[in-house]
């Protein structure tokens, strides 16, 4: 801060970003008074399995254990790996990118960041809307691959309208999230069978040139290790929830998967699913893994919210599952994602989060026993 001639004033941990087996990144909200004023901004630190991200600045810390922590340092909205995000959320430089498809300066909103994966911002201008998936430019083929070849297959994602180095731009769907309507407590959304129908469509298209979906049980492990390293009391119930998960695992079947298929994901009307959103992940996976990743989320949630109507819903869901997979092995992969979801009250830094994850668990616990 001082190098630009800023002096910080407050900063605080606002998230917590874990992939397993990939990278740890912390967000800092931080106040920073530079030339007689007093600004907010967003600083990001990270590490990963290869040691920090390039383009970052090393910062090195001793514990009093002697161990020695270096992370590498950015600030927002310079991502080492997304690297088209500044020009994505600055309109003059957006605008050179994307005047051909929503015309004038487009008004810029950030709907969603993951440090060094992706991000999603909403373009408006001349009363129309597009989305950016800003990614690592790598990626972008993939990326438009996945759209193309499941849209063809009958499949309701996002039409890509232009792409570049780093990103692609979307066309809006019109619709309201699954997630949203249970929010508001809307009871109108699509039947039971749909979102079995979904999976079963998804498993049938080839993306067998991608690189395979990884399995929320190869990613277990490492969640629970996470969750006994920041609340060591819930160590022996994590170990015996993996023991028993590894040990129960069903064998697995290889189609296509969604990779993230969760609430958030489904744009819903009152019958039909409308929109399949963030397919990034999407190739050669077990579409078990999308079936419990979907109920999973849906038991987060009602624990969360404490509305026992999205229990009904997941209820409702859970049976419809149960006419291509066995209830034991959806109960074992329930289990195996909820250990991820435990993580997140911490990850999002809420007050009551070791409160909330020892409830979550709880319900990983029940579910594998149901399993079994």
């Amino acid at each position: 801060m001082h190098a630009s001639g800023g002096r910080l004033v407050d900063c605080h941990t606002s998230q917590v970003q874990y992939r397993p087996a990939s990278d740890l990144v912390v967000r800092y909200r931080c106040r920073i008074e530079r030339n007689g004023s007093t600004i907010d901004d967003t600083v990001l630190a990270g590490t990963t399995t290869n040691g920090i991200p390039t383009g970052t600045l090393p910062v090195e810390a001793v514990s009093p254990s002697g161990e020695h922590l270096k992370v590498g340092v950015w600030r927002w909205p310079f991502d080492p790996v997304l690297s088209a995000l500044e020009t994505m959320v600055t309109p003059h430089l957006a605008v050179q990118h994307l005047a051909g498809l929503v015309g004038g300066r487009p008004s810029l909103e950030v709907v969603a960041y993951r440090p060094t994966e992706r991000a999603v911002v909403r373009a408006t201008g001349d009363g129309r809307s597009i989305y950016l998936k800003v990614v690592a430019p790598a990626a972008v083929d993939g990326l438009v691959t996945r759209h193309e070849t499941l849209a063809a297959a009958g499949l309701p994602v996002p039409r890509v309208e232009a792409s570049g180095t780093g990103w692609i731009a979307m066309g809006a769907l019109e619709g309201t999230t699954l997630r949203d309507r249970l929010k508001a407590g809307r009871s109108e959304h699509p039947p039971a069978n749909a979102y079995r129908e979904l999976i079963d469509t998804m498993s049938t298209v080839d993306l067998g040139g991608l690189p395979p979906v990884r399995s929320r049980l190869d990613d277990a492990p490492h969640h629970a290790a996470m969750l006994a390293a920041v609340e060591p009391s819930l160590r022996t119930r994590l170990d015996d929830l993996i023991g028993q998960l590894t040990a129960s695992a069903p064998a697995p079947t290889v189609a296509t998967a969604h990779g993230d298929l969760h609430e958030s994901q489904l744009v819903v009307d009152d019958e039909r699913i409308i929109g399949l959103l963030d397919i990034d992940d999407a190739g050669p996976g077990d579409p078990l893994d999308d079936a419990g990743t979907l109920l999973a989320h849906l038991r987060f949630r009602a624990l969360a919210a404490d509305d026992p109507s999205i229990d009904a819903v997941a209820d409702g869901i859970r049976s419809a599952m149960c006419r291509r997979f066995t209830p034991a092995d959806l109960d074992h992969r329930v289990a195996g994602v909820l250990i991820g979801l435990a993580t997140g009250p911490f990850r999002l830094q809420h007050e009551d989060w070791r409160r909330t994850t020892d409830a979550v668990v709880d319900l990983a616990e029940r579910h594998l026993e149901a399993a079994t």
